[in-house]
C-alpha cells in the first residue's frame, strides 16, 4: 500500500516542483528579416498601446528573439508588431491573438520585404498555452 501511494504521490510532486520553481512564463517573439534591407521603428504592444518592446535597428537577412516580460498588473490583451510607415501611417498587426499573465507562447514575425511607402510585407505565425 505504501509503495503505492509512493508511486503515485512521487511523479505528482515532481510536476509540482516543476510548475513552482522551474518552468517560467515565457512569450517569446522572433523577428525574422528577410528583407534586403535594414528595418528599424518596430514596437511590440499590446492591443490598448502598451509598449512592450521597442526593436532597434535588425539588418538585412538577420533575426532577433524578444522575451515578452509582462507587467505585474497585466490582465489580458493580444501581442502585436506595431510600425508606422512614410507616409505616417500606422500599421498594427496581431502576432499572438489573446495572453494572460502565466500564459506561454510563440511568435514569429516574417518581413519578406519593403515597399518604397515603408509598407512592410509580412507574414505571422504565433501559439499561446496557458502551460
Amino acid at each position: 500500500m505504501k509503495k503505492t501511494l509512493s508511486i503515485i504521490l512521487l511523479p505528482l510532486l515532481g510536476v509540482l516542483i516543476y510548475f513552482m520553481f522551474i518552468r517560467q512564463d515565457e512569450l517569446i517573439v522572433r523577428i525574422n528579416n528577410g528583407s534586403d534591407k535594414d528595418i528599424s521603428g518596430l514596437q511590440l504592444v499590446t492591443n490598448d498601446d502598451l509598449l512592450l518592446v521597442d526593436v532597434y535597428t535588425i539588418k538585412a537577412g538577420e533575426e532577433e528573439d524578444y522575451i515578452i516580460e509582462l507587467p505585474e498588473d497585466f490582465d489580458e490583451a493580444s501581442i502585436n508588431v506595431s510600425y508606422v510607415d512614410k507616409q505616417g501611417n500606422e500599421h498594427n498587426e496581431v502576432i499572438l491573438g489573446y495572453v494572460e499573465k502565466g500564459y506561454i507562447g510563440n511568435g514569429e514575425v516574417s518581413i519578406h520585404s519593403i515597399d518604397d511607402n515603408g509598407i512592410l510585407e509580412m507574414t505571422i505565425e504565433g501559439e499561446t498555452n496557458i502551460f
